[in-house]
């Protein structure tokens, strides 16, 4: 009993790190898992790994990128990574995402600091100008460029953020969300590149939609 207070405690003090160049530190700190005595299949983890960040690397590059920080071992059929958590705790953790549980990097502290600091360097603050979510999208991910970065946030993720400091509503008979910033923030582009970014968008949803279909006719004739 005592030796699982101390592990419980040695795993809270884990720091939070969102200030990576990958997604993959930041999920490993996101679930406080540090090398341990537990073997976890390595497929089980990646499994895991997709189901919280909005843009995975393929398994390949996640196996490296963790076994920088994990020792791995292997046996006849398997490899596994050794840390502080053991397989059942990945299942439950995976069961809560199934149930649409996921962790909320909105409660995050560190999260939140990154997002601000994004606010603060861009100038962006709350006002009466509406403008479409994917344009501050547009901005945050020229921030992390120029900061020679990886995007921390997917789109999803972003417009969580946004729907969390800012007005919103409908763009008319669109889906997407606009959001009320002051004015500087709504002529940061010009109506020229505005127009371009639209046009970026509608196509980028048009191939995501090809492929959507594609999915579900192999998936159809897969049935037959």
């Amino acid at each position: 009993m005592l030796k699982a207070l101390e592990a419980e405690k040695e795993q809270s003090q884990v720091t939070e790190i969102v200030e990576y160049d990958n997604n993959i530190v930041p999920f490993l700190s996101q679930f406080s898992i540090v090398p341990g005595d537990h073997l976890v299949n390595k497929k089980l983890l990646y499994k895991l790994y997709k189901a919280n960040v909005e843009e995975p690397v393929s398994a390949i590059l996640f196996y490296k990128t963790v076994g920088l920080f994990l020792q791995d071992h292997r046996d006849a059929y398997n490899t596994f990574f050794k840390i502080n958590l053991d397989q059942f705790k990945i299942a439950e953790f995976l069961f809560d995402v199934r149930k649409k549980v996921k962790y909320r990097r909105t409660t995050s502290p560190a999260y939140r600091r990154h997002f601000e600091a994004f606010l603060e360097n861009k100038g962006i603050k709350k006002g009466d100008h509406w403008i479409e979510g994917f344009m501050l999208y547009a901005m945050y991910k020229e921030y992390r460029k120029h900061n020679n970065a990886v995007s921390l946030f997917g789109y999803k993720g972003f417009i969580q953020f946004l729907r969390l400091y800012f007005k919103y509503k409908r763009n008319g008979r669109s889906k997407g969300l606009v959001f009320a910033v002051d004015k500087s923030t709504h002529e940061y582009y010009t109506e020229e590149q505005k127009n371009e970014l639209r046009e970026a968008g509608r196509s980028a949803k048009s191939a995501e939609t090809k492929k959507q279909s594609k999915r579900r006719q192999a998936s159809v004739t897969k049935t037959k």
